[in-house]
């Protein structure tokens, strides 16, 4: 069931007059901050896996050069 006040997902059945609002205001503001909050994961996770590149090719450039001297 929606809510008719903000078409939200979260609708609590005994919420009623301006609770209802409220409620649903702030099912609305934590949705936002998580997805917030995946927005930041998921760049953090990027920036992770670039670094994870960056140093498997230096590994690759190490070990060619440890197989050139022996």
């Amino acid at each position: 069931m929606r809510c008719s006040f903000c078409l939200s997902r979260f609708y609590f059945r005994y919420s009623i007059g301006s609770m209802r609002s409220i409620i649903c205001v702030d099912a609305f503001y934590y949705t936002k901050k998580n997805e917030q909050r995946e927005a930041q994961y998921q760049a953090v996770i990027q920036k992770n896996q670039e670094v994870i590149e960056e140093q498997g090719k230096a590994l690759g450039f190490i070990s060619k050069d440890v197989t050139e001297f022996k």
